[in-house]
């Protein structure tokens, strides 16, 4: 059976939640501020959940004032695809790649797969 769109996005942000707390630790890093300060697991979630469904809102602590200062605009910039992440050698250890081609945040169980392998 093919999940709901729900589970599927669920599934989507568990899949990528490790690469988007990466990102948060290296933004936090390069503040000089904890990562749990800025946000937990289940805020990264939430955000993910919330980009890859298209309902991104305020209310949101990761897109509010300082938080989204420090690292909220960047992790959706990943969730939508706009940015990549690669290894390197300097602290903090992960540099963000601007990607060319079209975001893919919008390709969901919806999307056919030759529609899928297309882009």
């Amino acid at each position: 059976a093919r999940p709901t769109v729900a589970r599927a996005v669920q599934n989507r942000a568990r899949a990528t939640v490790g690469l988007a707390d990466a990102l948060l630790r290296a933004r936090c890093e390069q503040a000089g501020i904890a990562a749990e300060l800025v946000a937990t697991r289940a805020d990264l979630e939430s955000l993910l959940v919330a980009v890859y469904s298209g309902q991104r809102g305020s209310d949101l602590r990761l897109l509010r004032g300082w938080r989204a200062d420090v690292a909220g605009r960047d992790l959706v910039a990943l969730a939508e695809g706009r940015v990549a992440l690669r290894a390197v050698a300097d602290p903090p250890y992960i540099e963000e790649v601007p990607v060319a081609e079209q975001p893919v945040a919008a390709a969901g169980p919806d999307m056919g797969e030759a529609e899928r392998h297309a882009r």
